[in-house]
C-alpha cells in the first residue's frame, strides 16, 4: 500500500505520466504521442482520477487507481516504468511538500523577526 493522502493527484498523475514510456502503439505507428500539460489538461486529469482505475492516460500506461487515499499495488505501473518508480515519485512529492512547508515556516519566522527588529528600532 502506498499512501497518496494529501498529495495533489493531478500532479501525481503528471509525474507518473512523465516517468512512463510512451505506449508502443505510438512508437510502432510513428505517430506523435499526446503531450500532457497539467494546467491545460487539468480537467481531463481530474475526470480520469475520479473515474477510478486509469489504464492509459494520454498515450502512456498508468495502470493505477488514484481515486482514493492509497494505491494498493504499484506492480502494473512499475512493470513498464521501472521497479520502484512509483514509490520514488511519491517520496519525491512528499519531500518537496515538506521542503515547501519548511520554507514557508522559515520565511514566516524571518518576517516575524524582521517585524520585531523594526518595532525595536522605532522605540
Amino acid at each position: 500500500m502506498i499512501s497518496i493522502q494529501d498529495l495533489s493527484k493531478v500532479e501525481l498523475l503528471f509525474h507518473m505520466w512523465k516517468n512512463q514510456k510512451v505506449a508502443s502503439f505510438f512508437t510502432a505507428s510513428r505517430t506523435a504521442s499526446p503531450v500532457f500539460d497539467p494546467v491545460v489538461d487539468q480537467n481531463k486529469a481530474l475526470e480520469a482520477i475520479t473515474q477510478g482505475y486509469i489504464d492509459y492516460f494520454m498515450g502512456r500506461a498508468i495502470k493505477t487507481d488514484l481515486s482514493g487515499d492509497t494505491i494498493s499495488s504499484s506492480f502494473a505501473y512499475n512493470r513498464d516504468a521501472g521497479e520502484g518508480t512509483l514509490e520514488r515519485i511519491v517520496a519525491a512529492m512528499r519531500l518537496s511538500e515538506t521542503q515547501t512547508q519548511n520554507e514557508v515556516k522559515e520565511a514566516a519566522s524571518n518576517m516575524e523577526r524582521a517585524n520585531i527588529e523594526v518595532c525595536t528600532k522605532e522605540d
